[in-house]
């Protein structure tokens, strides 16, 4: 909510000074969007310089381009998103184009917030006024395919999807389908994929196996972005069906970012068990530890316990250190470095309770070094604490170093305590020393 409000004071103080930006624009009359560029790239070309020409349209609402708002650190972040809240959103946007000379490509183009000042590079600015969306979207179209750099080709296809128009699905679609540019094509599946009904259209390009690599993986996130109440059924039927190691590793993505609902987990934690491609196996688990449900940490523990794969235990334990239930993600870690029957595994486990920087794993950590009988649990147990950067760790290290009846662990102990940037630790080994 801070964000927000500096956000939206952002916006304000910009437009009290809205002058600065827009005062100088050069007005073009005609009769359409097609004769007032015209006559813009002939009086900017007569200037022998660069220019920019620029108009408005209608902008679909929840979106943001151009907008800023100071972080907590006080520095200006700017936000371009196609899906921004109605709090954040910048409906007053202008398409800017860049031009160098008469007849030639745009060199640039921008979406600017109107809202905002900014002194356009110096450049004269021949302002175009409102376009309507049935001559600007065809306009945008034919620029697509004209344009060299990829960040314009970019912008002028974000210009599209950004329209508030009915025909903006249609023209998305001509370009996935038709533009040369990969780069609008990518972007313009990306657009649909905000938008609803869009989801076979885009299956059919995830499923082409003559087509690009970049574009069946961005149809596959863009069909787990849909609002469509069909897209997360059609995202493990793609994975079904899809041979292409990388296509499959963005449907598992994206199917873990659908929110993991209870179909979502119940076909992750079958692709753990049946998927013979140890790649996408390790996907699955690390798109299950990360889901913020405390199902997800309880369904990796069913998995460690239904296989005896060490790299599969490991994967699990590794991915046990983002589980969102940390509580029974550490008591699951102490049971696993306390009692599996593979030593590699208990150590896994125990690096992954230091790796959590969590103090209920530091207190499991040292419930464990008192309970081993033999050094070298022991030794691993102190190189998992020296790792936690926490103040018991450090504490337990001084206790070790002090009174552990083994030298060796002694010694590891105040190894451990010299590479800490504490200066708790350092005085204590001042102190030892004396």
């Amino acid at each position: 909510m801070q964000n927000v409000a500096r956000i939206l004071l952002c916006l304000v103080a910009a437009a009290t000074t809205l002058g600065q930006s827009q005062g100088n624009f050069i007005n073009v009359e005609g009769a359409d969007l097609k004769s007032r560029l015209a006559t813009a790239i002939r009086r900017g070309s007569a200037q022998r310089g660069r220019f920019w020409v620029a108009y408005t349209f209608a902008v679909k609402p929840g979106i943001a381009f151009d907008a800023v708002y100071i972080g907590h650190r006080g520095s200006p972040i700017s936000i371009n998103s196609k899906t921004a809240n109605s709090q954040i959103e910048t409906r007053n946007l202008g398409l800017f184009l860049l031009y160098e000379n008469a007849g030639g490509p745009i060199a640039r183009a921008e979406i600017y917030n109107l809202d905002r000042p900014r002194d356009y590079s110096g450049y004269p600015v021949y302002w175009l006024d409102r376009a309507p969306g049935n001559e600007s979207l065809p306009l945008l179209r034919g620029l697509i395919d004209t344009v060299t750099p990829n960040e314009s080709v970019e912008r002028l296809t974000d210009a599209i999807g950004a329209h508030d128009e009915t025909q903006v699905p249609t023209v998305l679609r001509d370009i996935v389908r038709n533009a040369k540019s990969e780069r609008a094509r990518v972007t313009a599946i990306s657009w649909l994929g905000h938008l609803p009904e869009q989801t076979d259209f885009l299956a059919a390009f995830v499923r082409d196996e003559r087509e690009l690599v970049t574009v069946r993986r961005e149809a596959a996130e863009a069909i787990g972005d849909s609002p469509d109440r069909t897209a997360p059924r059609a995202l493990q039927d793609l994975y079904r069906a899809v041979t292409h190691r990388e296509v499959k590793r963005e449907l598992l993505e994206a199917i873990a970012d659908d929110g993991l609902e209870a179909d979502a987990l119940r076909f992750l934690v079958e692709t753990v068990q049946r998927e013979p491609d140890r790649v996408l196996q390790h996907d699955a688990i690390e798109a299950i530890a990360e889901a913020e449900t405390s199902d997800a940490t309880a369904a990796l523990q069913q998995l460690f316990s239904g296989t005896n794969q060490r790299e599969v235990k490991e994967k699990i334990v590794e991915a046990m250190e983002d589980a969102a239930d940390r509580a029974s993600a550490i008591r699951f870690l102490a049971g696993v470095a306390r009692n599996d029957s593979d030593r590699e595994v208990r150590e896994s486990a125990l690096d992954a309770l230091g790796d959590m920087h969590d103090e209920r794993g530091v207190d499991a950590l040292t419930q464990l070094y008192d309970a081993a009988g033999d050094e070298v649990t022991k030794y691993e147990i102190l190189d998992a604490l020296g790792d936690t950067e926490s103040t018991r760790a450090l504490q337990k290290l001084m206790a070790v170093a002090q009174r552990d009846p083994s030298i060796k662990l002694r010694r590891r102990a105040i190894a451990l305590l010299g590479e800490s940037e504490d200066p708790v630790a350092f005085k204590f080994l001042e102190e030892l020393i004396k």
